[in-house]
C-alpha cells in the first residue's frame, strides 16, 4: 500500500481511536476520567496484542498486511490509548531480549512519562 493511503488509514483510525476515549472519558465525568484513562490504555493495549496475536497466528496475508495495521494499531489503538505503542514494544523487546528487557524498558517508559509530564508542568509554572 502505497503512503498516501496508509496516512488515510491512519487518520481515520486515529480519529475513531479519539473520539471512542473522548466518549468513554466523558460518560463518567472528570472525576471518573482516571479511570476511563486506565481502562482506555487496557483495552487499548489489549486490543493491538489481540490484532498482532491474529496476525502472527494467521500469517502476513491477513487485513493486518494491508490496511489494517495502519488502520486498527498505529491509528484507533494509538489515539485511543497512549499505552498501546509502548506495550507492543515491551512485548516485542521481551521476545528478542528476555524478561528483564522488556521489564526494563516498560518501567523506564512509565517513570521517564511521568518525568516529562513533571518538567513539563514545572516549565510553564
Amino acid at each position: 500500500m502505497a503512503l498516501g493511503g496508509q496516512l488515510v488509514a491512519v487518520a481515520a483510525g486515529g480519529a475513531a481511536g479519539a473520539m471512542a476515549r473522548f466518549i468513554l472519558q466523558s460518560v463518567g465525568g472528570l472525576q471518573a476520567a482516571p479511570m476511563a484513562v486506565l481502562l482506555a490504555n487496557v483495552l487499548g493495549s489489549g486490543l493491538a496484542g489481540a490484532a498482532l496475536q491474529l496476525s502472527s497466528t494467521a500469517g502476513q496475508a491477513t487485513w493486518l498486511g494491508g490496511v489494517g495495521y495502519p488502520l486498527f494499531v498505529t491509528g484507533f489503538c494509538g489515539a485511543f490509548t497512549t499505552m498501546s505503542a509502548m506495550t507492543i514494544h515491551t512485548r516485542d523487546i521481551t521476545i528478542a531480549q528476555g524478561s528483564a528487557a522488556g521489564i526494563g524498558y516498560a518501567v523506564i517508559s512509565v517513570v521517564l512519562s511521568i518525568v516529562g509530564l513533571l518538567i513539563g508542568a514545572w516549565l510553564t509554572r
